[in-house]
Parts: C-alpha cells; sequence; structure tokens
C-alpha cells in the first residue's frame, strides 16, 4: 500500500516542475530576447534617421529651386521691360562691359499723382560675398563665395536721375560701396556666369559683337547720303563720362548660362561618388531670350 503512494507522490512534483517550465524563461532565451529586439530598433532608428536626411535634402532642393526659378523670371522680366537707347533723347540701352549687364526699364512701382511710375536702373552681376557681408544681411545659414546679384534704382522720372542712377550701377558692378550695397539683392550661390547676344544672325560674345555692329553701323553710314538716318543709326546714348566698351543698342537675343555652385542642392546627391558624376558632367543653366520686336525677315 505504501509503494503506490509514493509513485503518485513522485508524478505530481514532476508535473508540477514541467508545468513551471512552460510557463517561465530561461536567462538565455530572456537575453537573446533583448538582443533581438534591440537589433531591430537600432533598423528601424537607421530608418527613420535615412527619412529625415532625405526630407531635409528634399526641402532644401526645393527651396533653392524656387529661389533659381524666382531669379530667372525676374531676368525675363528686366529684359522684357527694357527700354531701347534713344541717341537723341541721351537713353541708354542694355550695356555690358564684362562684369555687369546694365539696363534702363519701365518701373512696375504704383502710379504717382501725376500718372507715371517712372523708370528704374537695373543690374546684374556676380560678386564674391564675405561672411561680414551676409551677416549684415541676416543670411548666416549662408557661405560666404561667389553670388549672383541684382540692382535696383529709385523709381525716377528726371534725366538728371537717370544719368546718376546709371553711373551708380557701373560703380556698384566695380567696385560696390555700403551705399550702393543698400540697392541690391543676394540671390544664389554660382560658379559661374557668361553672357552672349544674337547679332547678325549668330551668338558671339556680346564686347565681339558690338565692333561686328560697329563694322555694321560704320558700313550703313558710308552708304548713306542721308544726314537724318546717318544720325539715327548711331548709338551714343550712354550718359555720363564712363562709357561702356559694350554697344548700348538692345539685341536681338541674350542668351544666359549660369554655372551652378555645388552648394545649391539642385538634386543633391547622397554619396560621395554621385557628387563627382554630377560636378563632372557640368551642372549649368541656360536661358535665351528674344526681343519682343524681333524678326528674322529680312
Amino acid at each position: 500500500m505504501k509503494a503506490p503512494s509514493r509513485t503518485l507522490f513522485s508524478g505530481d512534483v514532476a508535473q508540477t516542475q514541467m508545468t513551471h517550465r512552460a510557463l517561465g524563461f530561461t536567462l538565455i532565451e530572456v537575453l537573446l530576447t533583448l538582443w533581438i529586439m534591440s537589433i531591430m530598433a537600432l533598423m528601424s532608428w537607421q530608418s527613420i534617421d535615412a527619412m529625415v536626411r532625405v526630407r531635409e535634402q528634399s526641402l532644401s532642393s526645393v527651396t533653392d529651386l524656387s529661389v533659381v526659378q524666382t531669379a530667372l523670371a525676374q531676368w525675363q522680366t528686366d529684359l522684357d521691360q527694357a527700354l531701347s537707347a534713344d541717341a537723341s533723347a541721351q537713353m541708354p540701352g542694355i550695356d555690358w562691359d564684362g562684369q555687369t549687364l546694365r539696363m534702363i526699364r519701365t518701373s512696375s512701382a504704383p502710379w504717382s499723382a501725376q500718372g507715371d511710375p517712372g523708370l528704374w536702373v537695373v543690374a546684374w552681376t556676380a560678386r564674391m560675398v564675405s561672411s561680414e557681408e551676409l551677416a549684415s544681411q541676416h543670411s548666416g545659414q549662408r557661405l560666404p563665395g561667389l553670388y549672383w546679384l541684382r540692382w535696383q534704382s529709385p523709381s525716377f522720372t528726371a534725366r538728371n536721375d537717370l544719368s546718376r542712377h546709371w553711373q551708380s550701377a557701373a560703380s556698384w558692378g566695380k567696385n560696390a560701396s555700403q551705399e550702393t550695397k543698400a540697392f541690391e539683392t543676394l540671390l544664389f550661390p554660382l560658379q559661374n556666369w557668361q553672357l552672349f547676344y544674337y547679332r547678325l544672325n549668330a551668338w558671339s560674345n556680346p564686347l565681339s559683337s558690338a565692333e561686328l555692329m560697329s563694322t555694321a553701323t560704320n558700313t550703313a553710314l558710308a552708304n548713306s547720303n542721308s544726314p537724318t538716318s546717318a544720325a539715327n543709326a548711331v548709338n551714343t546714348g550712354n550718359p555720363g563720362a564712363n562709357n561702356a566698351p559694350g554697344s548700348s543698342s538692345t539685341p536681338d537675343g541674350i542668351r544666359l548660362k549660369l554655372t551652378l555652385s555645388p552648394r545649391t542642392k539642385l538634386g543633391a546627391t547622397n554619396s560621395a561618388q554621385e557628387s563627382n558624376l554630377t560636378q563632372a558632367e557640368d551642372p549649368s543653366l541656360t536661358m535665351d531670350w528674344v526681343r519682343p520686336n524681333f524678326s528674322n525677315v529680312r
């Protein structure tokens, strides 16, 4: 009778041990689970960090693209509103001295009481900008370097103001002072910019095309018997003593080529290899402007 009793007690103990073993985990199992969870958390954090970086790069690219588009739209508007040179009225046209493009255009300011919005003198150039200048313009997030800039005079209606602002634009392009810098707008960094004029059915350097136009004008003067037509063929419209080497007449077209800086994140790359490939492809923008009343019919 006692033997069966001891056998039943031993079975109950074994069943209890199996039950406790089924409800719990060993230390190795717990450590393994924690290790797997840490690996998954690390992988998820890397994925989130990569998504945040891609989002920041996308936002930066969109911001840079909007700045470039706005600047090019302003470039187009300035040229569309530019006035042609008028020798009799001593009105300058579009002038390029190899560094700065100056033009006179109609103002888009609100009409005054006299009913005349006046005119603007506008200039475009590229200049090295220091960190001190960026700090003074509250552009602390930008890095010093070569930037594309636009200058605009106040609205005016008097001829004396035209001559003064025209000379101020030339001085700003060559050696900007604190007074002239007050009228400039910092656009975006670039590596280089080039201009080409479309004259005599060909694209050429603006200064060389000015020589071609001068030759064509001299030929027209030599073949003309009318003093009136000869006077109208001569362009002497730049006011002031500082006459630029280029012709001030409006060309048939202007080609703008901008070589963007790598800091302008348009289509930013994620690796150094892709960045080198992108730089090797000459990241540049080309924009052609055609004079609104231009006609190739001869």
